[in-house]
């Protein structure tokens, strides 16, 4: 569900993804972040109520936020991540309807979100990974060719996470804005 973020706690993290994804939710999902924190039940209250303004449905743990801005705060929390490392699926037609929705933003036009050749991105987990634009669905990444997505998996990978789609608009950032939030933006007219 592009834009929208789960945030809750359990104490079994694969059987309540598993739980979750057979309970009503249309396709799989990933978990992006895991962290084992002491006090889990503060901790989820607290970030409750401090995001409690972009809650999608008061009855539910469903934020419209971007996945760095939850990342970054569950980083400033000392624990233990305990990000899963593989995308697990129960069967293929799960794993096609995962990927499927993963590729929002193949076809991003980085042009018109105002982004031209020669602009430098910047990766959403570590902004000191970063991309050249080639053209207006090309980058240039570690000395190669790449689809804004292709670029993304590949620092993904490289940082021990063997995802096997992503969609890179909302992986990279330009100018400090994720590339999805400023096509939303250019979309809406605020540019």
């Amino acid at each position: 569900m592009p834009g929208l973020v789960k945030i809750g706690k359990t104490i079994n993290l694969e059987q309540r993804m598993t739980s979750l994804y057979s309970s009503s939710i249309p396709v799989p999902f990933r978990c992006l972040y895991a962290k084992k924190v002491e006090n889990y039940s503060m901790v989820e209250r607290k970030l409750h109520a401090g995001l409690n303004s972009i809650r999608e449905n008061p009855n539910r743990e469903f934020f419209r936020i971007a996945e760095d801005e939850v990342i970054n705060l569950l980083e400033m929390m000392p624990g233990e991540d305990v990000t899963p490392r593989e995308d697990v699926f129960e069967d293929k037609e799960d794993q096609t309807a995962f990927e499927k929705t993963t590729r929002i933003g193949q076809r991003f036009n980085l042009e018109m979100i105002g982004i031209i050749p020669g602009a430098t991105l910047q990766f959403l987990r570590d902004e000191n990974i970063t991309c050249k634009v080639l053209s207006k669905t090309r980058v240039e990444f570690e000395g190669k060719d790449h689809s804004l997505s292709s670029a993304a998996l590949k620092a993904t990978n490289d940082m021990g996470l063997n995802w096997k789609t992503i969609a890179g608009p909302l992986h990279w950032k330009y100018e400090g804005e994720i590339l999805d939030q400023r096509r939303k933006r250019y979309e809406s007219g605020e540019e």
